[in-house]
């Protein structure tokens, strides 16, 4: 796969950092309006993977389209664009992961109300 020149509009890694904030403010506000990450009791850490997974996945997607500058059909937000692309979503879902962990190492409890409003 090629990737467009970093300096096509809307694609450098700014921009697609900003991108990526925006979509993860935009889903994260209504996700924790629905309370999800306050109702889990002991099994929080299981539950909330459960359903971030899948929500990352989507968000990734969309910023996968916004890197490659190409529309996408709605089977590509479930399943991605090709090999290499899933690849990138997949490493792009860890890493906010990653991020979660070490807010929640440091933060504790603190992290519920931290990553309640931004996935």
């Amino acid at each position: 796969m090629v990737y467009p020149k970093e300096s096509t509009l809307g694609r450098s890694p700014r921009v697609l950092a900003l991108w990526r904030l925006l979509i993860g403010i935009l889903v994260g506000l209504p996700v924790s309006w629905f309370g999800i990450h306050l109702t889990f009791g002991t099994n929080f850490p299981y539950r909330w993977v459960a359903i971030m997974a899948p929500v990352r996945w989507f968000e990734w997607s969309l910023l996968t389209a916004i890197a490659i500058g190409r529309g996408f059909e709605p089977i590509q937000l479930a399943v991605g664009m090709s090999g290499a692309l899933r690849a990138w979503q997949a490493g792009g879902v860890l890493v906010s992961f990653a991020t979660d962990a070490v807010i929640m190492a440091t933060s504790g409890i603190l992290f519920v109300a931290l990553r309640a409003m931004i996935c």
